[in-house]
């Protein structure tokens, strides 16, 4: 388990040689901590921010460096990368939804629900929601640490150029419908990618996409906040059996 100070400090990040190196740390070190932002400032300097499983949000300080700089070799799982730019870590789709069907617009509380003033879920709650309340969905996005599949066969992007190999990981993110997810392909998030598509088996996860979904709410009374329990509601979709009573 990690210390408290370890990687804590900026003065003292925890260096690495890939990206899926920082990922990997979070997982061994901080069990079921979600990673909530993760991006490159100041060329090398990679601070991530977690929620642990206790609701505490930390700050972990990581630096990328040559694997000459480093004492170690990198992490065995390092996913073989072509020209293109690095797969974010953590990447935000904005207006979408997991599944087909999906609507904005008046949704009726089927039980009590939490609003946060933004989709970092912050100490407190700007209001709470009650059972049978209805409100305004705003806005719909979905935050996702990607999923690693190992390819078992030969694969290619139909929008790119390159024909994956066996043993080449795809990075893997939200679901989008019928079966299929968003996924990076030669410096893009792309749609279109079935794990299934194939009755010969394509290949497997060695860690499945982590997705919140987060919608921003309007209430009644005026106050606008977001909620990571949109399943909480019903009128998310035309076939929800309220969804003609709040019309």
């Amino acid at each position: 388990m990690a210390t408290d100070l370890e990687g804590m400090n900026p003065a003292q990040p925890i260096r690495f040689v890939s990206i899926e190196e920082t990922t990997n740390w979070v997982q061994r070190n901080l069990p079921g901590a979600v990673v909530l932002r993760f991006n490159s400032i100041q060329g090398n300097h990679y601070p991530m921010a977690v929620r642990l499983p206790d609701g505490r949000e930390r700050v972990i300080h990581f630096l990328q460096v040559n694997k000459s700089q480093i004492p170690y070799s990198p992490n065995p799982e390092v996913i073989k990368k072509g020209p293109y730019p690095e797969p974010p870590m953590l990447y935000l789709h904005e207006n979408a939804a997991p599944g087909e069907y999906f609507e904005l617009g008046q949704w009726k509380a089927q039980k009590e629900v939490k609003l946060y003033a933004d989709s970092k879920r912050g100490p407190a709650s700007v209001a709470i929601i009650h059972v049978g309340e209805v409100v305004e969905a705003l806005h719909s996005d979905m935050r996702t640490v990607p999923g690693l599949f190992v390819l078992a066969q030969p694969w290619s992007c139909a929008a790119g150029n390159h024909t994956h190999q066996p043993g080449e990981t795809l990075y893997i993110y939200d679901y989008g419908s019928e079966g299929s997810y968003y996924f990076w392909c030669e410096g893009r998030i792309e749609f279109g990618f079935d794990p299934d598509y194939s009755k010969d088996r394509l290949g497997h996860y060695t860690r499945e996409p982590n997705s919140e979904w987060w919608v921003q709410i309007r209430t009644h009374p005026g106050v606008i906040g977001w909620t990571d329990d949109p399943t909480s509601f019903v009128g998310r979709t035309l076939e929800d059996k309220e969804y003609e009573h709040l019309k």
